[in-house]
């Protein structure tokens, strides 16, 4: 029994290259720098959970900047001051 035979010519092989979209990393920038300017209790958490998923996900430079952005957020921000201050006063008083 004959085996069946392919096209005449030369084969093409397409290679489809995966691609990592930056949404997250771009994410974690954004909600960084609004956690810098705006409510800092709300945007830093976001920030962080973002950054990790684009470092994660091999966005390595927007995740980390997105880190950066959320570090500093989390440094100027007053009211997650306030939060970590009460809860040091009161691990103190215990």
């Amino acid at each position: 029994m004959a085996e069946p035979q392919g096209p005449v010519g030369p084969r093409t092989i397409v290679v489809q290259e995966k691609r990592v979209s930056s949404g997250a990393g771009l994410a974690s920038i954004i909600f960084g720098i609004m956690g810098i300017f705006y409510f800092g209790i709300v945007f830093v958490p976001l920030s962080l959970i973002f950054g990790v998923i684009a470092v994660a996900k091999g966005q390595i430079g927007l995740g980390i900047a997105g880190l950066v952005c959320c570090g500093v957020a989390a440094l100027t921000s007053p009211s997650l001051w306030a939060i970590f201050g009460a809860s040091a006063l009161f691990a103190l008083w215990q």
